[in-house]
């Protein structure tokens, strides 16, 4: 019998003891027996709403927020969350506590928002970048000339936190992460295509840009769209100058889906054109290997290497060579892939958990299905509205 199912059969056995108990002539017994029974089902009942999301036995902490959430976003390298809020309103959400840092509004919504790890807002406006302290109050300044479209702003950070870039389709801009200087710009006209990606290598020395440019008739066969990608260091006098720059060499349209730093000297690139196919190049421009598939991720230490096929979720090492494969029945919606090869995943409503050699170790069922789901080291994040939870899955944390 499992545990529940103990718990029910006890509890079942206090609501019957009791009338006998006071038939019998022991009032205090049958009294002892009611006030259990009542205090089983108030603890029980305050459980399961508890278990918003998850329910099947997984703990779950939850949180109700001031303001309904449109989006949350993870603080890499800590439990710190950052939650876009209607009303122009940004919180910072702290996972160790389970509580609110700080929560500020703005008189005009912020078209770009990221938190740092020490729990400092960076934040973009239409001709200015912002930081703001560990509190929400806004510490520095920085403005800029801002692109003829205002549309689409983008702030990431390097890897070891001194600089920032803001990326618009138009404009890529590199900071110092505290603001005090600009370290140049390029152009969407210098790169020869549109910023549809932008980042920086992690040690801050790269700046990758990745777009698509549409191509005249007379180049193309028929008008298609190229995608295209380069990338761009430090210039001797400042600014950025091209290292090198590549393109998708097809007729048919092919759009740059992903583009990122898979390394300090590895690049990793998701193209679609007839097909997904990924791509690894070394940081000088040369192709170590591509595969056909799509939605690759990394392992944390960047060693592993996850993927779709029309056969399955895939694992295995950036030389190219397979550890395991699982054939999904539903549409994979989150992954994450551990330096063990182990995977953590979202298939479908199923929280599912492999070991290193691909053998299913638990599953749980969503008891219901959040806005917004992300997978941390510490769980599975559940966010709905006003209501924010995080699942605590077998091993996480560990």
């Amino acid at each position: 019998m499992s545990r529940q199912r103990w718990k029910g059969a006890a509890w079942l056995g206090m609501v019957a003891a009791a009338p006998l108990l006071w038939a019998g002539g022991r009032g205090g017994w049958a009294l002892g027996a009611g006030l259990g029974a009542f205090l089983w089902l108030a603890l029980e009942t305050r459980r399961r709403q508890q278990a918003h999301f998850g329910g099947g036995g997984l703990a779950e902490r939850h949180a109700r927020l001031a303001w309904p959430a449109l989006g949350v976003q993870a603080v890499p390298g800590c439990e710190l969350l950052l939650l876009n809020h209607a009303g122009h309103r940004v919180s910072l959400f702290d996972l160790a506590s389970f509580q609110l840092r700080w929560e500020r509004g703005f008189s005009e919504a912020p078209l770009a928002a990221m938190a740092l790890p020490d729990g400092r807002l960076l934040w973009a406006g239409e001709s200015s970048l912002h930081l703001s302290d560990a509190q929400g109050r806004d510490q520095a300044r920085l403005g800029f000339q801002a692109p003829l479209l205002r549309q689409a702003y983008r702030l990431s950070l390097s890897q070891d936190g001194r600089r920032v870039l803001l990326s618009t389709p138009w404009l890529a801009l590199v900071a110092q992460a505290d603001l005090s200087g600009w370290e140049g710009s390029v152009r969407w006209e210098d790169a020869g295509h549109y910023l549809k990606q932008a980042c920086l290598a992690p040690d801050g020395g790269g700046l990758l840009l990745g777009g698509a440019l549409l191509l005249e008739e007379a180049d193309s066969g028929g008008g298609a769209m190229q995608g295209r990608w380069d990338l761009w260091r430090p210039g001797e006098g400042g600014g950025w100058v091209k290292a090198w720059g590549q393109a998708a060499e097809s007729y048919a349209n092919t759009h740059l889906r992903a583009l990122r730093w898979a390394g300090p000297d590895l690049l990793l690139l998701e193209l679609q054109s007839q097909g997904y196919e990924f791509r690894l190049l070394g940081a000088d421009g040369s192709e170590r290997w591509r595969r056909r598939g799509e939605h690759p991720v990394l392992s944390p230490g960047q060693g592993l290497l996850a993927f779709e096929t029309d056969s399955g979720l895939h694992v295995g090492g950036l030389d190219g060579a397979e550890r395991w494969r699982w054939a999904h029945q539903e549409r994979l919606r989150a992954v994450r892939l551990h330096d063990d090869a182990s995977v953590t995943l979202l298939e479908g409503m199923h929280l599912r958990g492999f070991d290193a050699q691909g053998r299913s170790r638990w599953s749980h069922r969503w008891k219901r299905d959040p806005q917004h789901v992300a997978l941390l080291a510490e769980g599975a994040l559940a966010l709905e509205g006003e209501r924010l939870s995080l699942l605590r899955l077998p091993g996480a944390g560990a």
